[in-house]
């Protein structure tokens, strides 16, 4: 199926204004973004391959608790996500903890509870936990039904008619606010796992199985929608179905495939799947999927995927299922290709002085670097110099002189070997300079020249980031816009 791709310079939840105005035909001035490494969790003892993030309602700041066969390592951030500290001794040493639920982070009635893979290697059972600070957890509920241990290293949560639902590869555990109830074997159970739910919808979620199921779940059973994904292509695993979501009152899975490339499915009746979106073969799993902030009264269903040869890629739809690609395979350190997997996602609004800001995060997994933390998006009205995390802001006002060319400076505290910065007017780039070296970088605007007193343009500030080295070297495909400055023209 032939699709239109429109490549866009921004993402997060402020990038979809962007999408529409680039679709009908206008400036992208609205676009705006961040895409920068924020944090590398390298183990001072094993490897950290991935972390699940969260946070703690009551508190600033963010939580990653990463996956190590040593000891899962406890991280903290800023308010901002920006800076990570280990904490030491982690809040889940004393229960032998290696694997965090990557989909389990649940704020339920205002409190945070997530599920990890604890005890000793013989005798592992599923322990849920209450996040009670940044920097402390309780244990909610041991997970060990029947005495049979844990099962599920990658258990799922969400909440379905305000109860929490954990699901593992042996049934799932509920919870009311009260009471934890584990079910084993419920009607229309199969034995994959579930390593996404979808958001809710008519008291339904729906769970994409490791099987090759894609399955209704009402709190009671389970029932099969569609033909089974390993059916008909044949029994190979590489088939699976990592990623879930409802979109547009239709349920969207997403596959893998080693060999042709994934592809997002849309379901149509009752055993019929229409293939959407096939990607590239390097793109061979879509593993993670969700929903935008809406836009005009409209979503889009964003996704990412596991690329063999250059990392992670981030795509989205639109409700005519046009195929966007966010970000090619820009996702930081020495080696792009490491980052193989997005693993977890928390997106959360902050207070920033007297502001509000939008923080997206994501974690990847890595198995050489080790895991990575990205800003995926911030609020608006900022930009962030990946170097120092220091803002990147113009004043609230600024002059220029009639018949003059209005000059921008950023000083070289603030610019990043290998960036790109660029000036921007009404929606169009004016000028553009690579900083080759550490210097001071001076954008100019000559078009001022012809305004007269008493006149004002705003402009914007653009920054596009560099990953790696050499021939690893890969530039992130968004562009930031800072603070709208305002210009008055002087005699």
């Amino acid at each position: 199926m032939k699709q239109k791709i429109i490549k866009l310079v921004s993402i997060g939840a402020t990038i979809f204004i962007g999408a529409i105005c680039l679709s009908t035909g206008a400036q992208a001035a609205s676009l705006y973004g961040a895409l920068f490494e924020t944090g590398h969790l390298e183990a001072a003892i094993g490897a950290n391959k991935e972390a699940l993030l969260m946070y703690a309602p009551q508190e600033e700041g963010f939580v990653a608790v990463t996956s190590n066969d040593a000891m899962a390592e406890w991280w903290t951030s800023d308010s901002l996500g920006m800076n990570w500290t280990l904490v030491d001794p982690s809040p889940l040493a004393q229960y032998g903890c290696t694997q965090p639920g990557r989909h389990t982070f649940i704020e339920y009635h205002g409190e945070t509870y997530f599920a990890a893979s604890c005890g000793s290697f013989d005798d592992r059972k599923g322990y849920i936990f209450k996040l009670t600070s940044t920097t402390t957890a309780e244990v909610a509920y041991v997970r060990d039904p029947e005495g049979e241990g844990a099962v599920g290293m990658y258990p799922t949560g969400t909440i379905l008619n305000d109860k929490i639902y954990m699901f593992f590869d042996g049934g799932f555990t509920a919870f009311d606010g009260t009471t934890w109830i584990d079910t084993i074997d419920a009607v229309g159970q199969v034995s994959g796992v579930p390593l996404e739910t979808s958001s809710e919808q008519d008291g339904y979620i729906y769970l994409a199985q490791t099987s090759g199921e894609v399955q209704k779940f009402d709190t009671f059973s389970y029932v099969n929608i569609g033909e089974n994904f390993l059916e008909g292509l044949d029994s190979n695993p590489e088939h699976n179905l990592p990623a879930v979501e409802v979109y547009n009152n239709t349920v969207y899975v997403g596959n893998q495939d080693f060999t042709n490339g994934a592809s997002l499915f849309r379901y149509v009746d009752d055993m019929n799947w229409e293939e959407v979106v096939n990607l590239p073969a390097e793109d061979r799993i879509i593993n993670k999927m969700q929903l935008s902030d809406e836009i005009d009264g409209s979503p889009y269903l964003v996704f990412y995927t596991s690329n063999a040869d250059t990392g992670t890629n981030i795509y989205a739809i639109d409700e005519e299922d046009n195929l966007i690609q966010l970000i090619d395979s820009g996702l930081g350190g020495t080696n792009p290709a490491n980052n193989s997997e997005v693993v977890s996602i928390v997106n959360r609004t902050v207070t920033d002085g007297s502001t509000n800001k939008q923080v997206m995060l994501f974690a990847t997994q890595n198995q050489v670097d080790q895991t990575k933390i990205f800003v995926m998006n911030l609020d608006d009205d900022l930009a962030i110099d990946a170097a120092s995390a220091a803002i990147i802001s113009a004043a609230k006002k600024a002059y220029t002189q009639a018949g003059r060319t209005f000059i921008y400076k950023i000083s070289k505290a603030k610019v990043k070997k290998g960036a790109t910065y660029s000036l921007w007017v009404k929606g169009k780039k004016i000028d553009q300079k690579i900083a080759k070296t550490k210097k001071k970088i001076t954008l100019r605007y000559k078009g001022a020249k012809n305004k007269t007193a008493g006149d004002t343009f705003s402009v914007r500030i653009g920054v596009k980031y560099a990953y790696g080295q050499g021939e690893d070297q890969v530039k992130a495909n968004n562009i930031i816009k800072g603070q709208s400055l305002k210009v008055t023209v002087r005699e």
